[in-house]
């Protein structure tokens, strides 16, 4: 086998192995009250709207 074709097959193999990979929405299953969710990798963040802090934007700031 030459060396482009080898190359060229673990390209192919990376690339559709780094598309598969997928740990799902975290969004669906937890909730930011007052702001948006962002899925991360095993994890998600909410991002608060103004006047609003913690990890669910459900606490007013004081």
């Amino acid at each position: 086998m030459s060396r482009l074709l080898c190359v060229s097959v673990i390209a192919a193999l990376w690339s559709a192995s780094a598309l598969s990979l997928s740990d799902g929405n975290q969004c669906q299953s937890h909730m930011c009250v007052n702001g948006v969710c962002v899925d991360q990798y095993q994890d998600y963040a909410c991002r608060c709207e103004p006047g609003y802090e913690g990890k669910y934007c459900n606490q007013r700031e004081s």
